[in-house]
C-alpha cells in the first residue's frame, strides 16, 4: 500500500512539472505570434552605431615625468644579425654497455631509440664520449652533456 502512494505521488509531481513546462512554452509562443491590426502603428527602432573607438592621443602615464621619447621621433633599430642559437633535439641517455673493446650506449632522439658508439654521428650530432652517468655530444661546434635518465 505504501509503494502505491509513492508511485501516485511521483506520477502527480511529474505531470505537474510537465504541465508547467508546456504552459510556459505555450505562453512564449503566443507572445511571438501577435497579429497586427490595420489601424495599429508599427514602431521601428533604428540601431544607432556608436563609435566608441580607442583614443590613443594621450600621454603615457608611466613616462609622464621622464620623457624618453618625442612624439614624432623615429626609433632606430640595429639590424645586425645576431648569432643563431643551435636548436638541439631532445636527447635522452638510456644506458651504456661497456665492452673491453668499445663503449655502446642507447639514446632516445626525439622519441626514436638509437644505439651509438663513441665517435659515431646521427643527423650531424656526433657522440664525442660516453661515460657511465653522462654522454657528451657535439652539434654545429657546440658541446652538450646529456645525463643518464
Amino acid at each position: 500500500m505504501k509503494e502505491k502512494k509513492t508511485i501516485y505521488f511521483l506520477l502527480l509531481t511529474t505531470l505537474i512539472i510537465w504541465f508547467a513546462i508546456a504552459y510556459k512554452v505555450w505562453v512564449i509562443s503566443d507572445k511571438n505570434n501577435l497579429e497586427l491590426k490595420d489601424n495599429q502603428p508599427i514602431l521601428i527602432q533604428e540601431k544607432t552605431k556608436k563609435n566608441d573607438g580607442l583614443t590613443l592621443d594621450y600621454e603615457d602615464p608611466f613616462l609622464k615625468k621622464n620623457h624618453f621619447y618625442k612624439k614624432n621621433q623615429i626609433l632606430k633599430i640595429n639590424t645586425k644579425e645576431k648569432e643563431q642559437k643551435t636548436i638541439w633535439p631532445i636527447i635522452l641517455y638510456k644506458g651504456m654497455i661497456d665492452n673491453s673493446s668499445k663503449k655502446v650506449a642507447l639514446f632516445n632522439f626525439n622519441g626514436k631509440d638509437i644505439i651509438l658508439q663513441e665517435g659515431e654521428e646521427f643527423h650531424n650530432i656526433k657522440c664525442q664520449s660516453i661515460l657511465q652517468k653522462k654522454a657528451i655530444f657535439i652539434f654545429s661546434k657546440e658541446k652538450k652533456e646529456v645525463l643518464l635518465k
